[in-house]
């Protein structure tokens, strides 16, 4: 089988302990090889920052109106799509699509600049 016919997987990783993500890269670079079945191709540091957002308390509806106002440009510039046309996709009034995307963003930015003190 050659390489291009195995499957594939990327992977980011985002470790607190400096020392435990040096380990995993010792791991990966003395995988590296001809008889490796892993292959390294590229490992990188990014400034500290913050790795994930906590979205567990988002519902289900406003995933759902997130999921479509994205897919139908709401968040594009220019807007591709209104508040309107989210609320008559969905079937519900402007200002419930407006509350679930407000709640949402909230939730996130509120978790996003919590993670960074």
């Amino acid at each position: 089988m050659s390489t291009t016919d195995q499957p594939e997987l990327k992977m980011t990783l985002s470790l607190s302990d400096e020392r435990l993500g040096q380990q995993v890269l010792r791991f990966l670079a003395e995988s590296d090889g001809e008889d490796s079945e892993i292959t390294v191709h590229n490992i990188s540091q990014t400034p500290e920052r913050p790795s994930l957002v906590h979205v567990d308390t988002i519902t289900e509806t406003q995933w759902e109106a997130a999921k479509l106002a994205v897919e139908e440009g709401y968040y594009d510039v220019p807007r591709r799509a209104s508040l309107g046309d989210l609320a008559a996709e969905l079937e519900i009034s402007k200002s419930a699509v407006s509350q679930r995307l407000s709640n949402l963003e909230r939730t996130i930015i509120t978790s996003l600049v919590a993670e960074t003190q």
